[in-house]
């Protein structure tokens, strides 16, 4: 049969069990008044400033930018060709090279050269006796 081992031993464990139990409750209940008395002060404090608390505007931004995945990533989104504004009829067009055309000043020429080029005049000004700027 039982032992009187065995029946102390089934009388400590729902004694801690018991104990377990009540301590989880006390701070379940002890985190429950915290968040609530957390939200009172927060709400007073929008009401005495006037503006909203912080955490509500970030979920409303939060809110707005999750607007763009409602459907799912490749769900149609609103354009400029589906609100109308633009055609949303698709041309196909024969591609072809866009050649530099000079202009009236003179040949294009490149930055990297550009920049010799200039630094050159500089130095044929100096050298013919003028100051630079003159």
């Amino acid at each position: 049969m039982y032992s009187i081992a065995d029946f102390f031993g089934r009388v400590v464990r729902r004694v801690l069990r018991l104990v377990l139990l009540l301590a989880a409750g006390v701070f379940a209940l002890s985190l429950l008044i915290a968040v609530l008395g957390a939200v009172l002060l927060t709400a007073v404090w929008s009401l005495l400033t006037g503006r909203k608390p912080a955490v509500f505007t970030t979920f409303t931004r939060f809110r707005q930018a999750s607007q763009h995945f409602r459907h799912g990533p490749w769900a149609p989104q609103q354009t400029p060709a589906s609100t109308g504004s633009f055609s949303a009829e698709v041309v196909d067009v024969q591609a072809s090279e866009v050649v530099d055309v000079p202009t009236s000043a003179g040949p294009t020429v490149p930055i990297s050269n550009h920049l010799l080029v200039v630094n050159d005049l500089r130095n044929s000004n100096t050298a013919r006796g003028s100051q630079p700027g003159n």
